[in-house]
């Protein structure tokens, strides 16, 4: 096993650089032995080809101690008969399967060799990634391997059976991709209102048997995300994207769900304290445009992050204070003066269903939604008598050309970055926020998949690097050319399209200490 650090919490366990199944097992066998010992330093555990990834807490431990402890664990594959084996039923070919005639063509095969194939193949399922619950599968036929589309589907449906290159994987959601697809199953591998939401994860066998059309029907799923009787407030406005969050749901990379939460984790912690909440309680996240919001009832709420100009009937709003607001009045934001996410929570916070224990939003996940126009919600526990005195200068709005420290990759290239600028494009969102310029050595077009950590700068062949934030894949085939500091995460989310950002390079060891610098200040608290 070799070992590399990344960034200022993260190990990387890597077997081979080469797609070698048994590495594949290997690193799925460590995850499970890292989970059943439970360090409480241990935040994720994410397997992938040839490699495991652990995330640790920085300022509980040292990558040294987790070196030891994974040693400890051993290196050993588990016993395959002891997998467990899922069978899913696909409709193949016609409209279930648009690719399956270009896979034949590609293989030499006919289309009833390719069916028969796949559906023959011994597979496992060898790590989790691109989206939650997405399996990429190993053990396909070698004669079947054929490469991804050269232009992706913008919507690939939910339960198409597809394969790219020498894995082959089931879509448990709609979403974009340029797998081939050879059909369909009517099996949901994620169903959030499923106690377990998984049908399948990481070692897992996998038997794919061929049905009839007749067999193929979806269960409808209706729910209501937002709970309560008594709706306090309504969005008139939705605004650009507004959302509920709290601090994420960690612990569950390796079956491909990201943290997600709050954009600005310090500021979100802020304006629940300063309205008297316990720090993770469910609040609104919001850019610019900003909501509209109509209060249905009298509520106390606190407005942190961004500025972007608050005004209750019509006077200002100040932030970091805890506001009353009448039945009837309403809140808008007219302009935007600082910053990039905004805040509001509400004392007793906001009503919301939990999955995988926690309110977040992922809306790449399908987990909940993004608010809209009319959307009514519901305070979601008692109201706490006063709010609280808060330190604002811990959650400042950068200005000018911010500054974010990073820590260099194994990429001699990633020292370039030291005293250099770039400049953030509009192409972001939660999962990433893109760079317009300047453009540096063009990144590999992919390499093996691996765990993406806390920090990470990826470089895509178009050598523009892309900052990975709170909804950030899991896993990712790009290389991770730079990592900056973890504290600084909330530096570059608040900064709008246009900002241009100047690099700091320091050490791992000095990310750590402005972790536990941060931490023990918001513990005072």
């Amino acid at each position: 096993m070799k070992y590399r650090e990344e960034g200022d919490s993260g190990l990387l366990v890597q077997w081979t650089a080469s797609a070698d199944p048994s590495a594949a097992w290997r690193a799925v066998a460590l995850r499970n032995r890292l989970a059943a010992a439970a360090p409480p330093w241990l935040r994720e555990a994410v397997p992938a080809m040839s490699s495991l990834l652990v995330v640790f807490d920085p300022i509980a431990t040292t990558p040294e101690a987790v070196r030891g402890l994974v040693e400890k664990l051993g290196d050993a594959p588990e016993d395959p008969a002891a997998a467990r084996q899922v069978e899913i039923p696909v409709v193949y070919g016609g409209a279930d399967g648009p690719d399956l005639e270009r896979v034949a063509k590609h293989t030499g095969l006919s289309e009833q060799d390719v069916v028969r194939r796949h559906a023959a193949g011994n597979y496992r399922v060898a790590f989790m990634g691109f989206s939650p619950g997405f399996p990429y599968v190993a053990g396909l036929p070698p004669e079947l391997a054929t490469p991804r589309l050269r232009t992706p589907r913008t919507r690939v449906p939910i339960g198409s059976v597809g394969i790219a290159a020498a894995h082959t994987g089931v879509y448990p959601s709609d979403t974009a991709g340029g797998w081939n697809l050879l059909g369909r199953t009517a099996l949901r591998l994620v169903d959030w209102h499923r106690e377990d939401p998984f049908l399948v994860r990481p070692g897992d066998r996998i038997v794919f048997r061929a049905v009839e059309k007749h067999a193929f029907a979806f269960p409808r799923q209706d729910s209501t995300d937002f709970e309560g009787a008594h709706p306090v407030l309504e969005i008139r406005g939705a605004g650009l994207l507004t959302s509920v969050q709290d601090l994420g749901r960690p612990g569950h990379a390796h079956e491909g769900v990201p943290i997600s939460g709050a954009m600005d984790r310090i500021a979100f912690r802020l304006a629940n304290l300063a309205a008297g909440n316990p720090e993770n309680t469910p609040a609104l996240e919001f850019t610019f445009p900003a909501p509209r919001i109509r209060f249905l009832e009298k509520i106390s709420f606190v407005l942190g992050g961004a500025d972007f100009t608050p005004t209750l009937d019509g006077r200002a709003v100040p932030a970091w204070e805890r506001v009353d607001a009448a039945a009837g009045q309403e809140l808008v934001f007219e302009k935007r003066r600082a910053g990039h996410w905004g805040y509001l929570a509400a004392a007793g916070g906001i009503g919301s269903k939990r999955y995988l224990g926690s309110a977040s939003t992922d809306t790449r996940s399908g987990i909940s939604k993004r608010l809209s126009p009319g959307s009514r919600l519901s305070l979601g526990g008692p109201v706490p008598a006063e709010g609280r005195r808060v330190p604002v200068e811990l959650a400042a709005l950068p200005a000018g050309e911010p500054e974010v420290r990073f820590i260099p990759s194994d990429d001699a290239s990633s020292a370039s970055l030291d005293g250099g600028l770039v400049t953030l494009s509009v192409m972001q969102d939660r999962s990433g926020y893109r760079t317009e310029s300047p453009s540096f050595p063009a990144g590999v077009a992919s390499m093996l998949s691996e765990g993406i950590p806390p920090g990470a700068i990826q470089m895509p062949p178009d050598g523009r690097p892309i900052f990975l934030m709170a909804d950030r894949p899991t896993t990712g085939g790009y290389p991770k050319f730079a990592y900056f500091a973890s504290i600084d995460t909330r530096v570059i989310a608040q900064c709008p399209p246009g900002t241009k950002l100047r690099f700091r390079k320091i050490t791992a060891e000095e990310g750590r200490r402005l972790v536990r610098e941060a931490r023990l200040a918001l513990k005072e608290l």
